[in-house]
């Protein structure tokens, strides 16, 4: 912590999905979000702060006392990185992924809508008419 921290550029912005070493269970290394940047409490002493304050997937909030890789690192990408993934991009598929972004504020890029035409709605158009 401290001053020096403000005069270095950080490695990662708000919203980077990383993983910080808790030491809280017996794999160190927990997922989580960046919330905040240069972040500081009121209490500590003027201008100390720290790189990043981040949101653990469990919804505690902490935050990485040092811009260095045994302390936060970006995320491991393994497979698909979404928090839902809506099969089927029909009007229902549609619609649901709409509402999830629009009515209950999920992130828009962290929603995948699969389709297994060549486009969206490809299925639907497909059907037979009546």
């Amino acid at each position: 912590t401290g001053k020096a921290v403000e005069e270095k550029a950080l490695r990662f912005g708000v919203g980077a999905r990383v993983q910080c070493n808790t030491g809280r269970k017996a794999d160190p290394w927990e997922a989580g979000t960046v919330v905040a940047l240069y972040h500081r409490e009121p209490e500590w002493p003027e201008g100390e702060v720290v790189p990043y304050r981040v949101r653990l997937s469990d919804g505690l909030l902490i935050y990485a006392p040092f811009d260095a890789d045994g302390c936060v690192r970006l995320r491991e990408q393994n497979g698909l990185d979404a928090d839902v993934v809506v099969v089927g991009a029909g009007a229902a598929g549609i619609g649901c992924a709409v509402s999830l972004t629009r009515a209950f504020g999920l992130d828009p890029s962290r929603v995948r809508l699969l389709e297994r035409g060549e486009a969206i709605g490809a299925s639907f158009r497909a059907w037979p008419e009546e």
